[in-house]
């Protein structure tokens, strides 16, 4: 056998050692892919998403738009029952219905919420202290202290007959005053 064709054989029954392009962009592209699961699992999804812009938090002036078709098409339950959570100035998550102060004042059409709305819901307050008993409490892990319609509550847990239970303090005007009927 002449040198070339010997030299021909031994290419051919040669494999390329080494990664392709395509398996290198694959590895990329599950690191990625594991390093934001990792991400939203440890800071939240909604952190993760609002950071690239892909969550748009909802704001005051979206939930006064929602509030004021819920008034036009008569739709009591979700102008009364309906919490969205925006993000306050000062940072911390903050839910609110359509009878929280400053939503009411933006509102070209309103409903009259002693007249539609169910028991509980008839006030700012008494629609957050419903909600946070009702739902968060469930929701939220016991010592949270959440912000409803403009006051704080603070979710305790109670151990009653081997039954836990949470529930919703009063609300509080301030952080701290929460804070304190946590602690008591």
């Amino acid at each position: 056998m002449s040198g070339k064709k010997r030299e021909l054989q031994t290419r051919r029954g040669k494999r390329a050692q080494g990664l392709s392009i395509t398996a290198l962009v694959l590895i990329v592209i599950g690191i990625v892919i594991l390093v934001l699961l990792i991400l939203g699992f440890t800071i939240g999804w909604d952190k993760l998403l609002k950071k690239f812009g892909i969550f748009a938090s909802t704001t005051l002036a979206d939930v006064a738009q929602r509030c004021n078709i819920d008034a036009q098409s008569r739709n009591a339950v979700s102008y009364c029952t309906k919490f969205d959570k925006i993000d306050d100035p000062s940072g911390e998550d903050h839910y609110i219905n359509c009878l929280y102060p400053d939503v009411q004042n933006s509102l070209s059409n309103t409903l009259d919420a002693n007249a539609v709305c169910p028991e509980g819901y008839k006030t700012a307050n008494g629609a957050a202290a419903s909600y946070c008993n009702k739902t968060l409490a469930s929701q939220l892990p016991a010592k949270k202290i959440v912000k409803i319609n403009g006051q704080y509550y603070g979710i305790k847990e109670e151990t009653i007959d081997d039954t836990k239970k949470r529930y919703c303090t009063k609300g509080m005007a301030t952080r701290d005053d929460a804070q304190q009927a946590l602690n008591n």
